[in-house]
């Protein structure tokens, strides 16, 4: 039997379908601004999900008024943030603004229970099936409840928040650009038991690499990248755990006597991306309009801080006029990608597997100098901007110094500059950049038919 369409319909000024860290910071935001919203969500939540667990910021949640009860979930706060790659050690202390390991479904009960709060309408266990258009624009979602029943939301804006897989972003067509492949793989657990100091671990040795971290209700994260190509089985723990002591030294010793709770968890496709962000009545936020390599662990802020600037230019004028929205949208498109680009391209680079001696370099730069290893600090915690410790200026500086480096020859760096030369052309080139630009549209026209004479377009 074809699924029922209720014949009743609401309308709100903001729909956000998926109610994870991206879509519940845009419930809060817009719901305290006077607006009314509707929150669709597919599964339950809280529940597990893929996900990075490091929070760089906390102050973004005192932002939406959770800091206290992000705090009460129990993971400490990081001070101390050990960074280890390829024997250089970039560690440095972080004392006024700790990071945060905690898993998501911790904070998914967190963000869940603030947005009930709110008074956004919520549909938990619904699926988005279908868009809703007026004229040109997206006005609204068809939803489908467990029973099969549907029914139309409509409203003046939707907002993709539904991750990597975005059913809002397949459905308007938008485009990914600066598509990039991840080089390792990931498998994580937690461990209760582990005796260890409150401090973020990175160790890069060769192509292994770990992240470790104490996080909420007393267990511990250990996570492994190995490359796409390693042939061990990472999903039995002990290969998890013998690389885990091998490289990080407070595990030495205490992690045999811990316990997995639960077993080692998995993802290997994790290709990184941008989405066009907005579009005529629609935007995407968070992972469904922008992924990138799980190796720096920015998705969760990334979502905030989308989340926040988004909120930011929707306030003032929501309620306006389509063209003036519009602008605003296509505003916030470029600011987030200049926002996130530098960051992307320093994820992918701190995620490969083959390094050369300009890549060491950089690495001995930094950790000769205190302050430049709180400026890598800040920059992984989105402080400054990645260039700070990967732009031309540490480059050339870097150059200089392996050219007076007896065991670099002069061979292997003009191997090392090449590449990255390549690198850095292949990310500038004329036909990525046309791609990252918003694409010239009719305002609402989805299929991208071009525009009648004297209609407003989506342009670059």
């Amino acid at each position: 039997m074809k699924p029922s369409t209720r014949p009743e319909a609401r309308r709100f000024d903001a729909i956000i379908v998926g109610r994870r860290v991206a879509g519940c910071a845009m419930a809060i935001h817009l719901t305290r601004a006077g607006f009314s919203v509707a929150v669709v969500e597919r599964d339950v939540v809280p529940s597990d999900t893929l996900s990075t667990h490091l929070i760089q910021d906390v102050s973004l949640f005192a932002e939406l008024g959770v800091l206290r009860e992000v705090m009460a979930c129990g993971a400490p706060p990081l001070r101390e943030i050990a960074l280890h790659i390829d024997g250089v050690d970039l560690s440095t202390s972080n004392p006024d603004r700790p990071w945060l390991c905690l898993r998501r479904i911790s904070l998914d009960a967190v963000l869940s229970a603030a947005v009930n709060r709110t008074g956004a309408l919520v549909f938990e266990q619904t699926a988005v099936v279908d868009l809703l258009r007026s004229g040109d624009r997206v006005s609204g979602v068809v939803v489908q409840a467990p029973d099969g029943t549907r029914r139309e939301l409509h409203a003046s804006l939707v907002i993709g928040a539904d991750g990597r897989n975005s059913t809002v972003g397949r459905l308007v067509g938008a485009r990914k650009y600066d598509i990039t492949h991840n080089e390792r793989t990931a498998y994580w657990g937690y461990y209760a038991g582990v005796p260890m100091a409150n401090s973020f671990h990175f160790s890069r040795r060769g192509r292994d690499l770990m992240l470790v971290a104490p996080c909420d209700q007393g267990m511990t994260l250990v996570a492994g990248q190995p490359p796409l190509d390693d042939e061990r089985d990472w999903r039995d723990p002990a290969v998890l755990e013998s690389v885990a002591t091998e490289l990080v030294a407070p595990l030495r010793g205490v992690l045999s006597r811990a316990t997995l709770v639960g077993e080692v968890r998995a993802v290997r496709r994790m290709d990184g991306f941008f989405r066009d962000a907005a579009g005529p009545g629609w935007a995407l936020v968070g992972d469904a309009g922008h992924f990138k390599d799980i190796v720096v662990g920015q998705g969760i802020c990334d979502a905030l801080r989308q989340a926040s600037a988004l909120s930011k230019r929707l306030v003032p004028l929501l309620r306006a006029e389509p063209s003036v929205v519009d602008a605003a949208l296509q505003g916030w498109w470029r600011e987030r990608d200049a926002d996130a680009r530098p960051m992307y391209w320093m994820a992918q680079d701190l995620g490969r597997v083959e390094t050369d001696v300009l890549d060491q370099e950089v690495l001995r730069l930094i950790a000769g100098s205190a302050r430049h290893r709180r400026r890598l600090q800040q920059v992984l915690a989105h402080h400054r901007p990645a260039t700070d410790v990967n732009g031309m200026k540490v480059q050339i500086s870097a150059m200089a110094r392996a050219l007076l480096r007896p065991s670099v020859s002069v061979a292997e760096l003009r191997r090392a500059v090449g590449g990255g030369v390549e690198r850095q052309r292949e990310r500038l080139s004329p036909q990525r950049r046309a791609a990252a630009l918003p694409a010239v549209r009719v305002v609402g026209n989805i299929s991208g038919i071009p525009a009648q004479q004297g209609s407003p377009q989506w342009s670059g």
